[in-house]
């Protein structure tokens, strides 16, 4: 069971990571909004959320209605006839909401929404319409540092303690090359950091060097011969060699002559 939590823990800690530090390539052909998306949402959902835009190639959208702080479109697959879906935008709220239900269902922008936001040149995704379950850093904002350093516990294995590192550091990067000050102090505290942590390092290893060396080292047991082994031991020894019918020595009574 340890070892399965290992696993999961260690497929965490690497995907943290990738969303944090990865860069995806983008191969949209809207690459504003695709580049928003990689920005904010993790690895998973931003795969989604790509083929969403990748379907508004295939989609027309018709003007309905304009109406003061509310404009209506109407959204269809380019070449059928027949289904289609309206789509709202909200100029108060500066949301979108679309009759597939794609948002309030999986939580995500739908395809019929990125041809509207294309069509009234709106260049990013509306911040009401990215889910926070759904970013990189919604795990980060409900934990708190307590809770987040029980996950880096003896049982996890050094991959799964390093790519846990390596996520939470990922904001961290950012905001310390933002400035030559913001640098200046990340560098003090990285470098007083490492020193604490040298130091502990060397701690735990003369601890384990000193428990080795006073382990008690488990040998095979020693053969103990009991009465009946020495005394049979005895008589053969004096005998070892000696024919029973001729009394020569260097051969047994089977091979007498």
């Amino acid at each position: 069971m340890d070892r399965v939590m290992d696993r999961h823990r260690e497929g965490e800690g690497k995907d943290d990571f990738n969303s944090c530090e990865g860069c995806p390539v983008l191969i949209t052909h809207l690459k504003v909004y695709e580049q928003q998306a990689a920005e904010k949402y993790t690895r998973a959902i931003f795969r989604l959320v790509r083929e969403e835009i990748e379907k508004e190639g295939m989609l027309t959208a018709v003007l309905c209605d304009r109406d003061i702080g509310c404009t209506t479109y109407r959204v269809r697959q380019f070449g059928v006839s027949g289904k289609h879906f309206q789509v709202v935008v909200n100029e108060t709220t500066k949301t979108l909401s679309c009759s597939c239900k794609c948002l309030e269902t999986l939580g995500i922008p739908c395809s019929h929404c990125f041809i509207v936001m294309k069509a009234e040149n709106i260049t990013e995704i509306p911040p009401a319409m990215i889910l926070s379950r759904w970013s990189m850093t919604a795990k980060y904002a409900v934990q708190s540092p307590s809770e987040t350093s029980l996950q880096c516990l003896h049982y996890m294995t050094q991959e799964a303690r390093v790519s846990m590192i390596y996520a939470s550091y990922g904001s961290f990067l950012r905001y310390a090359a933002s400035s030559v000050a913001a640098y200046n102090e990340a560098i003090s505290d990285i470098h007083n950091l490492m020193l604490r942590l040298e130091a502990m390092s060397q701690g735990e290893q003369s601890t384990r060097e000193a428990f080795h060396s006073t382990e008690t080292v488990v040998r095979n047991p020693e053969v103990i011969l009991t009465k009946c082994l020495v005394k049979r031991q005895k008589n053969t020894q004096g005998q070892k060699g000696k024919c029973s019918r001729c009394g020569g020595r260097g051969h047994n009574v089977r091979k007498c002559k």
